[in-house]
């Protein structure tokens, strides 16, 4: 049977550029230590490996080297036979999993020049490059689990996962990330001080599909003690709130493209008097650095998921903070 290995990395792969990869394995790469082609359960643990690069986008397994870092190796060629190592695999690679793997690529590791190289002499590194699969969801053929990535590890997929890789052809795949908090205003309600933000984030359409009708919600759970302290409706927000807002024509997203929802948030102070540390205090207090937010993304064919995201991913904290200290100064 043959198989079309594609590559899915055309860079090549060095001895160097291995080394500068992170010390942690991530949803992207990760290492397993030679001696798994030793293992007698080792195609089972393969087929985990494959079936979860598979079907979260692809990525880059290296067998070689240790989750250390250290490089092991693997025997040039199996015992006693002439057949690479790196050949034997691609014939076992594409069965450990079902439907068979129809794209990949395995790459021996180009050893450094310099003498301290730290492969060992008569082994090599190997990397297995997957791409994300047109088939996927791709079944472990030894457990009959299905698998994805999630951070550095391979875990079984959850039923809502593979319904979105069984959808992704007909159904689009929308990711909401926290991009930016603006300060809309700043002034002294009937409740104390109050500051009006804008929460904006970015809707992506990861999937093939494009998404014609969405929605999305978003919102947190915070403690008991503090929960009149936040405000995410704008019919709930005091007289004196910037009421102005925008309507977008089409809010058809392509695949590989984005658009950008706001959705406001408020947070009342304690006063209006009180000095610069204490405000600062009661910020952190409110907004502190493991904040917390839930969001939804719904589709014509899919209710969504609700995931929890750090609001401050990819939001400066103390920005977002200098900004509305700077707001609240400004008004008085």
């Amino acid at each position: 049977m043959h198989y079309d290995r594609h590559c899915t990395d055309q860079a090549t792969w060095t001895e160097d550029r291995l080394s500068d990869l992170p010390d942690s394995e991530n949803a992207k790469f990760e290492r397993k230590a030679g001696a798994l082609l030793d293992d007698l359960d080792f195609r089972s643990k393969l087929a985990k490996a494959v079936s979860a690069f598979a079907n979260s986008g692809g990525g880059q397994l290296i067998i070689g080297q240790t989750d250390i870092g250290k490089f092991d190796g693997v025997e040039e060629f199996r015992s006693g036979t002439r057949t690479r190592t790196s050949h034997w695999l691609e014939q076992v690679l594409p069965k450990l999993v079902e439907h068979p793997l129809s794209h990949f690529q395995i790459s021996e590791v180009i050893r450094s020049t310099k003498e301290d190289s730290r492969i060992p002499l008569g082994r090599v590194v190997l990397i297995i490059d997957i791409p994300d699969s047109p088939l996927a969801p791709h079944q472990s053929v030894y457990d009959h689990k299905y698998y994805h990535r999630r951070g550095g590890r391979s875990e079984p997929a959850s039923h809502f996962y593979l319904e979105l890789l069984r959808n992704r052809l007909i159904a689009p795949r929308l990711q909401a990330t926290p991009m930016n908090l603006a300060v809309r205003r700043a002034f002294t309600s009937a409740k104390g001080l109050f500051v009006q933000t804008c929460l904006e984030f970015e809707i992506r359409n990861i999937g093939r599909v494009a998404a014609y009708k969405w929605a999305f919600e978003w919102g947190f759970t915070p403690p008991t003690e503090l929960r009149d302290k936040y405000v995410i409706s704008l019919a709930e927000m005091p007289e004196g709130t910037d009421r102005s807002s925008s309507i977008r024509v089409d809010d058809t997203i392509l695949p590989g493209f984005a658009l950008t929802e706001s959705r406001h948030f408020g947070l009342y102070l304690a006063d209006t008097n009180t000095s610069r540390d204490d405000l600062l205090v009661q910020l952190h207090t409110l907004i502190p650095d493991d904040f917390m937010i839930s969001v939804r993304l719904a589709t014509e064919v899919s209710p969504g998921e609700r995931i929890l995201l750090p609001l401050w991913g990819n939001i400066s904290r103390d920005n977002a903070v200098a900004s509305i200290t700077a707001a609240i100064y400004a008004n008085r």
